[in-house]
């Protein structure tokens, strides 16, 4: 099993948070088309792209958009099975508190695992 260097899972982050910052961007433009849209609905939708993005991807298929450019696959560390959403969900909310700080562990770990993957039991191979 091959699992990817700390650069490579920094390249597929940075992906998708172009990604997510061009889906905010294209929802608010949608929205600017429309006389009166709630705050709520705004709040909601970027909540949506915010909070769900990572772990309906992962859970869904293996991985973010980023994730899958740079060939990468995340799975339970023991079974090499997709991460259900609770736990992908888990996950994502980790590393979104922790940020940055959560790829501290990457490259201590004998699987390169960073703190979320740690924690939800998971882990980011290359997916060939």
């Amino acid at each position: 099993m091959v699992y990817p260097s700390l650069l490579t899972r920094v390249k597929a982050l940075c992906i998708d948070t172009i990604i997510m910052v061009l889906m905010i961007y294209g929802i608010s433009d949608v929205f600017s088309h429309f006389d009166h849209i709630p705050s709520y609905v705004k709040v909601l939708a970027f909540l949506f792209v915010f909070f769900l993005y990572d772990p309906w991807l992962t859970s869904a298929r293996g991985g973010t958009i980023g994730h899958k450019f740079m060939k990468l696959k995340v799975t339970k560390t023991d079974t090499e099975e997709l991460l259900n959403f609770k736990t992908a969900f888990v996950r994502s909310s980790i590393k979104a508190l922790l940020g940055w700080l959560s790829l501290f562990t990457v490259g201590k770990t004998k699987r390169k695992q960073a703190i979320h993957d740690l924690v939800v039991n998971s882990v980011i191979t290359v997916d060939e």
